[in-house]
């Protein structure tokens, strides 16, 4: 039965419902310049009726706020987190590699090119110079300041990536805490929405943090009921990141950085400690090479591990052949490659290759030594050796290949073209220059018209030591690589190559030992070390007085350990320029070769010197180039993505202070109300008696 009072109850359900409406647009004003937050609405709906006496209609009782809700719109906020990702990533592309374009600078007067060309011009110089000591010097000292320059760059691309693992840990560590900040605010989402309610202001905090989340990794969010009878209201929030669980709710599951460990390298000249990234406790890997990786963090990865989709165990060939270098029988299975060298002496660890010594092997535990019986089954594909060239048949012994220098380990790079890449062309540019210059080949081991080579060439006594004008530093000491007498193996463990070429034209080498027989380290031939190249169906290559082709083993020349002959800067007499003994101060030819390099239009696949090395900055200005291209295009498509979201839950002032005097006449009317509904009823009580 309705009270007598009834008509009161309607009107304070107005200004009740005014005074919630007043309340959440003074809410939204206040935070109209607050970055995250969605404006707000009430819920408002009628009240439950009241049937008449007799049932014939119904009385209305007012109105009632059923809740506070946020305008949001999830499309766009998954649309908006996939862009940020990308944007992020493209813009990191394009920061760092602006740094690398500095490094391979091919303006006049600055650069590797410039310091090519200058050696050249010097070169040009001592032609009709040869015997002036004055002229000799400054071909010296500028093939000094040339393997300078290069090792400078070199050293510059390493300390960019070391900066990069750097801005990768760093990055990792912001990652993890945005996380932990998600789970913590969705505790206290559930905790506060446990009765129905909406916890409007926290999912907001929330959604700012995985906006800033998505700029740095691809993420994905679902929320899911949970609710029961006995637990009602449980929604439940899930982050994944890369496609893998990173938020469950309120537990975290925290990124680690892993170190690599030394002969873990997935590039030549990767720095150590490059870190791979994975869940905490053992809960799975982070593919940092996933396709789908997006965000800053790929954008990092991308210039830090990129190398074409290449990995380059041991240092690359020159394109177009095969160097199976007396390194021994690389194995696949021990995720690593090691492999006997001619004189390893497992009591001596001086004798030790780089990645058998940083490998922890021990001396008196020989079933730590995979050199000496590596896991190799040819009926076992999953120790098959993954690399080299041609046609390989486990079953067939004969078509193994052996510690192919340019190896595929069957692991995974990124695709991009980072500093590993940019570094494998380094060291493909000073290999090509320091066999022209010593040799007078080509990159493809062919003969450059005109040439003699400077190990073929005479000093200015008249001697042939097969001197080097440029060389190398070898790793695992101090000393500089030697080569000995064409077809030996000295006791460096630096050796010229016999060159073979095979059916298919492609080339491949072999050693000798210091009988002269040709060796090849493979298992089943590893006592007695000799193969015969001729019964696997390859031909001896000989010059054009059938003589037979070695080359130097530069396998482990590279950018860095890059330099000229110290015995030349002692004594300049020692720059060979004759190619006779007996004709000395008369014959330039070598001098005049040496110039022929630089010109050379089939020195590399891109042709001259001039042009590998315009291709590189080529490549660089392309990437760079797309990279902001791609970073603009995605920076005006996240705005225009964000001002959609802001026209969906963004406050709008001047729409605001409509709503304000909208409300606040719905409040001044429902005073009114109670006015009259108490002035009827003061006549009807206290006056109407006394009329």
């Amino acid at each position: 039965m309705r009270s007598a009072f009834f008509p009161f109850h309607v009107a304070t359900t107005g200004l009740h419902a005014a005074r919630a409406n007043l309340n959440v647009v003074s809410h939204n004003i206040a935070n109209a310049e607050i970055p995250g937050f969605s404006r707000q609405a009430t819920v408002q709906s009628a009240a439950r009726p009241l049937h008449l006496w007799d049932s014939r209609g119904m009385y209305g009782t007012g109105a009632e706020t059923q809740g506070i809700i946020q305008h949001r719109n999830r499309f766009l906020d998954m649309k908006f987190w996939h862009q940020r990702a990308i944007l992020g990533e493209h813009a990191t592309r394009h920061t760092h590699l602006s740094f690398v374009e500095t490094v391979f600078n091919n303006l006049p007067g600055a650069g590797v090119l410039d310091a090519f060309d200058q050696f050249f011009g010097r070169m040009h110089d001592l032609r009709g110079n040869a015997p002036d000591d004055t002229f000799r010097t400054n071909v010296i000292t500028g093939a000094d300041a040339l393997t300078e320059m290069v090792r400078h760059n070199a050293l510059a691309l390493q300390r960019q990536q070391m900066d990069l693992n750097r801005e990768v840990a760093d990055t990792v560590m912001i990652i993890n805490s945005l996380g932990q900040q998600i789970a913590s605010i969705n505790r206290q989402i559930a905790d506060f929405e446990r009765d129905g309610s909406n916890a409007n202001d926290l999912r907001d905090r929330r959604n700012l943090m995985i906006d800033e989340l998505s700029q740095f990794v691809n993420v994905e969010v679902v929320e899911r009921d949970f609710s029961t009878p006995e637990t009602p209201n449980d929604r439940r929030t899930t982050v994944r990141i890369n496609g893998s669980d990173f938020v469950r709710h309120d537990m975290h599951t925290r990124l680690e950085l892993v170190p690599r460990q030394a002969g873990q390298r997935r590039n030549e000249m990767d720095v150590d400690g490059l870190y791979d990234l994975a869940f905490e406790g053992g809960q799975g890997a982070f593919d940092i090479y996933n396709h789908a990786l997006r965000g800053v963090l790929r954008g990092l990865i991308d210039l830090r591990d990129g190398n074409n989709t290449h990995v380059t165990i041991g240092g690359p060939n020159a394109p177009g052949y095969v160097a199976d270098w007396p390194f021994g029988f690389f194995t696949h299975a021990p995720d690593m490659w090691t492999g006997p060298w001619p004189t390893f002496n497992p009591a001596d660890s001086t004798t030790w290759p780089r990645w058998v010594r940083e490998a922890g092997f021990d001396p008196g535990d020989p079933d730590t030594f995979d050199i000496f019986d590596p896991p190799f089954d040819p009926g076992d594909s999953d120790t098959w050796l993954v690399m080299g060239y041609g046609t390989f048949d486990p079953l067939d012994p004969a078509t193994w290949p052996v510690g192919t220098l340019y190896a595929e380990d069957g692991g995974t790079t990124s695709n991009f073209k980072g500093i590993p890449f940019y570094m494998n062309q380094l060291n493909h540019l000073v290999r090509t220059f320091a066999r022209a210059i010593n040799e007078g080949l080509d990159a493809q081991l062919r003969h450059i018209p005109g040439t003699t080579g400077h190990v073929n060439g005479f000093d200015m006594n008249g001697d042939n030591r097969s001197a080097l004008l440029f060389t190398y530093r070898r790793v695992n000491d101090a000393e500089v690589a030697t080569f000995g007498p064409p077809g030996t193996l000295n006791a460096g463990n630096t050796t010229r190559l016999r060159l073979f070429q095979g059916p298919n034209g492609e080339f491949r080498t072999y050693a000798r030992n210091a009988e002269g027989q040709i060796i090849n380290f493979t298992q089943q031939n590893l006592d007695n070390g000799l193969i015969d190249p001729i019964a696997l169906g390859l031909t001896p290559v000989v010059d054009d007085d059938n003589i037979p082709v070695f080359i130097m083993d530069l396998s482990g020349m590279n950018a860095l350990n890059f330099m000229i002959n110290p015995e030349l800067t002692r004594n300049n007499s020692l720059l060979a320029t004759s190619n006779h003994p007996d004709q000395g101060e008369s014959n330039n030819e070598v001098i005049q070769g040496f110039s022929l390099v630089g010109t050379f239009p089939h020195l590399f696949r891109e042709g001259r010197m001039e042009d590998f090395i315009i291709a590189i900055s080529d490549h660089l200005a392309i990437d760079a180039n797309q990279a902001l291209n791609f970073a603009l295009s995605f920076n005006e498509v996240t705005i225009q993505t964000h001002n959609q979201r802001l026209s969906v839950k963004g406050v709008d002032i001047n729409e605001e202070m409509m709503d304000l005097v909208r409300f606040q006449h719905q409040f001044q009317a429902a005073s009114r109300l109670i006015n009259v509904i108490d002035s009827i009823y003061d006549t009807l009580i206290n006056r109407l008696g006394s009329f």
